[in-house]
């Protein structure tokens, strides 16, 4: 920290950013703002996951809207996720299974986890352990190895 001329203390801090991460940055910040949804999604992975960076909720809720705008499945279920336990917004489940269902109609496995979650637990949608079943069945399906166990704390077993 240094002392400017009326005796404060600055307080800024620095960001030191690896060469990777600044390459990683720098190439999904253009790919992105040209309208690449995968890209968006990275970014926002990046501010939300990312341990290289300090996460920022807000910044990878926005990276997140622009990826689901752009058509990416994942980010559109990032986005719910987003909404489901504000992250960098206001917590709004109707917009959390807004996201989920388009996710999961554009072929996001997680997005039919958490759709199958939301109708398990009566989040955001009436509870229905029929439709929740079919969620988490469909997620199985498509390779999602915790659906059998979701169906198993629902007393159900997935039959090959």
């Amino acid at each position: 920290m240094s002392e400017d001329s009326t005796g404060t203390m600055d307080q800024r801090r620095i960001l030191v950013i690896d060469s990777d991460t600044w390459k990683d940055l720098h190439r999904w910040t253009a790919a992105a703002q040209a309208g690449d949804g995968s890209a968006a999604c990275s970014l926002g992975d990046l501010y939300r996951l990312d341990i290289r960076l300090p996460a920022n909720p807000r910044v990878a809720f926005r990276w997140y809207l622009r990826g689901a705008w752009a058509g990416d499945p994942t980010a559109m279920n990032n986005l719910g996720v987003c909404y489901d336990e504000a992250l960098g917004c206001e917590r709004d489940t109707d917009r959390a299974i807004h996201w989920y269902r388009r996710a999961a109609d554009a072929g996001s496995v997680e997005a039919l986890d958490n759709l199958g979650r939301c109708y398990r637990d009566g989040e955001g949608v009436p509870q229905d352990a029929l439709r929740a079943a079919e969620l988490f069945r469909m997620a199985h399906a498509k390779g999602d190895p915790q659906a059998a166990d979701r169906l198993a704390e629902m007393g159900l077993v997935i039959e090959e």
